[in-house]
């Protein structure tokens, strides 16, 4: 079954979405290249990567230098193509 949003169908299934949101993105930071060190006891601090952290629960970051923060699927649409990973194109898929 595909997921609808706003009226459209969405290009994933409804275990796909369930599969993205509960893969933690500190592990799938990690598995595409990003070097971590801790931080406080909330968050993982992104070397390299000026003020992004990552929360401990896996489930968000937040960039203190560029103002803004989201979800997995956020985090992989924003940083892999910078990273030179998987790219927008298909770095959801590759969570």
């Amino acid at each position: 079954m595909q997921v609808q949003q706003r009226g459209r169908p969405m290009p994933f299934t409804e275990e796909q979405m369930r599969q993205i949101y509960n893969t933690n993105i500190i592990d799938f930071a990690v598995r595409n290249g990003f070097e971590i060190e801790k931080s406080d006891k909330a968050t993982v601090h992104v070397k390299h990567n000026g003020g992004l952290y990552l929360f401990k629960h896996g489930r968000g970051y937040y960039s203190f230098t560029e103002e803004r923060g989201g979800d997995i699927v956020e985090f992989a649409m924003n940083y892999l193509e910078k990273e030179g990973g998987y790219g927008t194109d298909t770095g959801v898929q590759g969570l």
